[in-house]
């Protein structure tokens, strides 16, 4: 038993054994963004449901709040335990086993402990494909990304992570075990209980697996990348590239040029694709299951159409895979050059699609009345309507005071509620967005939400203080 355990926590430490139990560490009390930490008192590595099952018991008996962990790399501080909390980490980094794959009906069942990227990898290998893709994908697990209804780059063809959930098994929070692992496409029995649990970030239960849907492999596939004038004209192309490709569009990405300055300055090996810097930059990917389709032909007659209608002011067309690599990276390795390239008050949000270009300018205008000279922007998933924006003070000028951060993210929230949207469209709340919860939530829905927590978890031990604070 690692020195420091308390002493009502040895006869669960002693279950779990020194694979099983460790003492704190940074790796499991700070967030990958450095923004949130904290403390607690020790941390549980069950490897299967049972031992989660015991160990959310034992805390529910004795009152010990748990904050359930996967790869600890989310933004909102939902995995991270609060500072001098009296709580227990519950990792399932230990629970990482793929139980199963059906290719005939076309579902796969993982351990929440999977990371992302082996899940891709897991659905690959039996010649099937598995649509949620994020830049965290080679640290994030599964179970986090279902706790967080995680978004990514294919949300415009395939939905949130919500969408991929055929089934869960949960551990309530008094122990319990929620066997619902089914396969079924369709189960019309009342509440789908499973909604529950997907998107409230462990404070009902902790998630231990669950069983997806998987696609056909894809056969073909093409990368290009288009400078735009701007967002509008970036939406056009790319309902028009839909259009054309009979809607295998799979992504696409809208980036400023000043991201793209970030990117190629901090990251190592990237570059801009043109020769001439232009002000936006489009992302397509299309992907076809069946070589019925010649997406290839069909991208460069849009493209050359586009061209020639001014929706694209320049094209490059990836001929390899290496090159859609290159110019993935663009878009991927964003969130590390922007954490290398200095402080900035960035916030996930999102509006109906057909607002995204007015209301990015309302965004911008309404950061400005609060500082001038600030730099406001934003860049993103341009065909589900989610905006990441960022503001950063003017260049020489020190980072915002709390007050001023406080003045930017009202003016930013207030944009957002104007357009009817959401202030976290992907990242969830955590602990970061619980003043908006309350701000600017309906009043209705924070009450059912507050029902369905006193039902499940009386005791509020299941990741407390998060989500409702």
């Amino acid at each position: 038993m690692p020195d420091g355990t308390p002493s009502i926590l040895e006869p669960l430490a002693k279950r779990l054994g020194s694979s099983g139990w460790s003492e704190p560490t940074e790796r499991y009390t700070m967030d990958w963004s450095t923004k949130f930490s904290g403390s607690c008192i020790g941390v549980a590595k069950p490897s299967t449901v049972e031992e989660v099952a015991a160990v959310v018991k034992y805390c529910n008996e004795h009152g010990i709040g748990i904050v359930p962990q996967g790869g600890h790399t989310g933004l909102c501080g939902g995995g991270t335990p609060w500072p001098n909390s009296q709580t227990v980490v519950l990792s399932l980094e230990r629970m990482n086993r793929v139980r199963n794959i059906d290719t005939e009906g076309m579902t796969m069942t993982v351990e929440a402990g999977v990371v992302l990227q082996n899940v891709q990898l897991a659905a690959r290998e039996a010649g099937c494909f598995f649509p949620l893709s994020l830049g965290a994908q080679g640290s994030c697990m599964i179970g986090g990304n279902i706790s967080t209804n995680a978004g990514g780059v294919n949300v415009l063809k395939f939905g949130n992570t919500r969408d991929q959930v055929l089934g869960l098994e949960v551990v309530l929070p008094d122990g319990e075990i929620y066997r619902g692992l089914k396969r079924l496409k369709k189960d019309n029995t009342g509440y789908d209980l499973k909604h529950y649990f997907i998107g409230a970030e462990g404070t009902l239960g902790v998630i231990t697996a669950a069983t997806l849907k998987i696609y056909p492999g894809f056969v073909d596939k093409g990368t290009a990348i288009c400078a735009v004038k701007d967002m509008k004209t970036g939406l056009a192309l790319l309902n028009k590239m839909r259009a054309a490709t009979g809607d295998q569009v799979t992504a696409g990405e809208l980036i400023h040029r000043t991201h793209i300055d970030i990117v190629t300055e901090y990251i190592p090996g990237t570059r801009d694709p043109f020769d001439t810097a232009y002000e936006w930059y489009l992302i397509l990917e299309i992907s076809a299951t069946s070589k019925i389709v010649d997406i290839h032909r069909a991208i460069e007659e849009t493209l050359g159409e586009a061209l020639e209608e001014d929706l694209a002011l320049d094209v490059v067309i990836a001929q390899s895979e290496a090159q859609s690599q290159q110019i993935w990276d663009l878009r991927e390795m964003l969130p590390e050059a922007g954490r290398q390239s200095g402080p900035k008050l960035s916030h996930d949000l999102s509006v109906a699609l057909s607002d995204v270009d007015a209301f990015h300018e309302d965004f911008i205008k309404s950061c400005k009345e609060v500082v001038p000279d600030c730099f406001p922007m934003g860049f993103g998933h341009i065909g589900d309507g989610n905006l990441h924006v960022s503001v950063s003070p003017a260049p020489g000028k020190p980072y915002f005071d709390a007050e001023t951060v406080a003045k930017l993210e009202d003016a930013m929230f207030a944009s957002v509620k104007r357009f009817q949207g959401s202030f976290s469209a992907e990242h969830g709340v955590g602990s970061r967005k619980i003043p908006q919860m309350h701000a600017y939530k309906d009043p209705v829905d924070l009450k059912v939400m507050r029902a369905v927590k006193a039902a499940l978890d009386p005791k509020n031990i299941m990741n407390p203080g998060k989500v409702l604070g």
